[in-house]
């Protein structure tokens, strides 16, 4: 088993660990012809050694402001300055021992977690309590975006659920939330760039991006191609790229308009045709081929429309008298 360490001797250890990282520090700064600050502000060494902080002055005034204001009507109650001035004013409070920092500390938590997991009282409460919350969440959420949400960001998408709820898309919607995150993400980069670049080039708004056809769906029936395709990025639709860094990528060279549509001539769409001619006679397959029907090439019979009311019986009948009639008529 290990032995626990005493505290003095961890502090002592703590303290010649930075003894000897602020030598290491000054002689880099000496060696560099720069001050000691912006060494350790490089190396980030306020980050890595912190120094206990003794009980803070909030868990003291929270249990002396329930103490002296408990039982007393709203507008006596002693203000936060008045509760500041007394515990300035009372020695006792100068020098706390380890036991009476615990109690403070722990009086503050307890606090805290009934504020935070508490029942309320009755539904009324609980709805107003459900609209501040959401009212702060989506404000801290908007704050968020505003300084960290843009394309290029390296933020790893994050659900936040409560007890089984993610069971939910995989029992009902056959997902997992890992996957759901991943196509948001790349909507998100997306955004239908390529379909509205394109409507703006042929001035057909509803017109939608055929990947799979897209030389004969799109380059020959409305004499535009897609300029500038990033190198190395296959030639498929945004939704069926496998990583986020190549929707990224065909997303920031559509905004840069380093990729482009662009309006071919006539002697280039007509190269074109016969480039697809030429490949298609040699046993290319061009584009996607349709699956044909399983009764390609046979005769279909034509059914003759039924008149409103007519019931079976009824069409019957009439489908012999025609066919009576149609005799009579070859016979003559």
């Amino acid at each position: 088993m290990y032995k626990k360490i005493p505290k003095a001797m961890k502090n002592l250890q703590e303290n010649y660990i930075l003894g000897c990282t602020r030598v290491s520090l000054h002689e880099l700064a000496v060696t560099h012809d720069v001050s000691d600050k912006q060494v350790k502000d490089i190396f980030g060494l306020k980050m890595y050694y912190h120094r206990e902080h003794r009980v803070q002055c909030i868990c003291i005034v929270h249990v002396k402001s329930k103490e002296l204001n408990e039982g007393r009507p709203s507008g006596d109650k002693y203000s936060l300055e008045d509760i500041q001035n007394i515990i300035d004013s009372d020695p006792a409070y100068k020098q706390l021992s380890a036991k009476e920092e615990q109690y403070y500390i722990n009086q503050l938590n307890e606090y805290r977690a009934l504020k935070m997991s508490g029942a309320c009282a009755n539904n009324v409460s609980a709805a107003r309590d459900a609209v501040a919350v959401m009212d702060r969440i989506s404000k801290e959420l908007h704050a968020l975006r505003d300084r960290a949400g843009h394309v290029n960001d390296q933020v790893q998408l994050t659900w936040i659920v409560t007890d089984n709820v993610h069971e939910f898309w995989e029992d009902q919607m056959s997902l997992a939330l890992d996957d759901v995150a991943c196509q948001f993400e790349e909507w998100v980069c997306n955004q239908k760039k390529t379909d509205v670049s394109l409507g703006r080039a042929t001035g057909k708004m509803d017109l939608q991006m055929n990947y799979q056809n897209y030389e004969k769906a799109i380059v020959l029936v409305y004499g535009v191609k897609l300029d500038g395709w990033p190198e190395g990025l296959p030639f498929i639709a945004p939704s069926h790229m496998h990583t986020i860094l190549e929707v990224r990528t065909l997303r920031d060279a559509l905004v840069t308009g380093a990729c482009h549509w662009k309006k071919l001539t006539q002697r280039e769409l007509e190269d074109l045709h016969m480039d697809i001619q030429r490949r298609s006679d040699a046993g290319e397959v061009i584009g996607m081929v349709r699956k044909k029907c399983s009764d390609t090439g046979k005769t279909h019979k034509c059914k003759a429309p039924a008149a409103e009311g007519a019931t079976d019986g009824t069409m019957a009948k009439g489908d012999s008298k025609r066919t009576q009639k149609s005799r009579r008529g070859q016979a003559a």
